[in-house]
């Protein structure tokens, strides 16, 4: 059995970290935003989802269009 590079652990362990932050931050995001309604909490939600899905659709359609089977 093949054993993990110590590098590539170490990357892992750091994407692990990064991703966890952003699932923390963006929960204490909503829960902020909670104390003033829930109309309140929900546009704050929407406003920090869309910029990532948007960028996610606009990455989709280049690569559509230029990608290397294009």
């Amino acid at each position: 059995m093949d054993r993990l590079p110590r590098t590539f652990k170490v990357w892992v362990g750091g994407a692990l970290a990064s991703q966890l932050g952003d699932v923390v931050l963006n929960f204490g995001i909503g829960w902020a935003a909670s104390a003033y309604g829930g109309v309140v909490a929900g546009l704050v939600l929407t406003a920090a989802t869309c910029p990532g899905c948007s960028c996610c659709w606009w990455a989709e359609q280049w690569v559509t269009a230029w990608g290397p089977a294009a």
